[in-house]
């Protein structure tokens, strides 16, 4: 089994109206009844089997026809790294055992950055 960690900053929007009742076993409660989300992830740290991933930002665009949970599911990743290493290991910590898509090693989106 493959050793990893990451930490960092993690952004969500999504279609429902504030504290998202899918993330706590709950159903959508946007006015189409399905979950469109935009997930940001910045790791300030992260390590994979020994692969440093700090630095690396991942943003998903994700749509369920209904609550997360009950899956079925789509969406895209956009992975911004250094290297097609730190690619192909985001690629298992983020999708382990789900058929999305991944786009690219590089964001199509701006970089981002947070601050106090």
């Amino acid at each position: 089994m493959t050793s990893w960690t990451i930490s960092g900053t993690y952004l969500e929007f999504c279609s429902c109206d504030p504290g998202c009742g899918c993330n706590f076993k709950g159903s959508p409660n946007s006015a189409e009844g399905n979950c469109q989300a935009l997930l940001g992830h910045r790791l300030e740290l992260g390590v994979f089997d020994g692969l440093d991933l700090s630095g690396s930002k991942v943003v998903w665009a994700l749509w369920w026809p209904g609550a997360i949970h009950d899956r079925g599911g789509r969406g895209h990743a956009y992975i911004d790294c250094e290297s097609d290493e730190q690619f192909e290991a985001l690629s298992k910590v983020e999708t382990p055992e789900i058929s999305f898509d991944l786009t690219g090693r590089h964001s199509v989106f701006a970089p981002f950055e947070y601050a106090n």
